[in-house]
């Protein structure tokens, strides 16, 4: 029985702990830019902006990211079709209304309960970037 209490008190020790390693950090320590572009923009225009790329879905909801690396259209996609053929959707729930200054700890949520790893952040119902679990993971072991 002590042993069981003893792990379960430990857990929550280290719970604490990380918990606490999340309230320091901002939103904008775990995010990189992006912007927001129409579905219908051309994909050679999207993959030639520096930003991530998100768009919105046939609801209207910015779920949607081009993934592509390097700038290059993926293969067999046409560089002039349009945005919302070369994206990919991410849930609905990683669209977090958030400002870049509140702590990261409601990204850590969002991506706990999706269990996907990107959350496109908005400020006032613009887009404004996209944090990552890799960014969470690099800015609390700075800390």
């Amino acid at each position: 029985m002590g042993s069981v209490l003893w792990n379960g008190a430990t857990d929550s020790i280290r719970r604490g702990r990380a918990l606490s390693r999340f309230e320091t950090l901002r939103v904008s320590q775990v995010m990189e830019p992006a912007v927001f572009l129409e579905p219908q923009t051309p994909v050679q225009l999207a993959l030639d902006h520096p930003a991530v790329v998100v768009t919105t879905d046939a609801r209207g909801i910015p779920c949607l990211l081009l993934a592509a690396p390097g700038g290059v259209a993926p293969a067999g996609l046409d560089p002039a079709a349009p945005l919302s053929s070369a994206v990919v959707r991410i849930p609905d729930d990683s669209v977090l209304e958030v400002s870049p200054d509140a702590n990261a700890l409601a990204v850590v949520e969002v991506i706990q309960g999706t269990g996907f790893p990107d959350v496109v952040l908005t400020w006032h119902g613009q887009v404004y970037g996209i944090a990552h679990a890799r960014l969470v993971n690099e800015a609390t072991a700075r800390n």
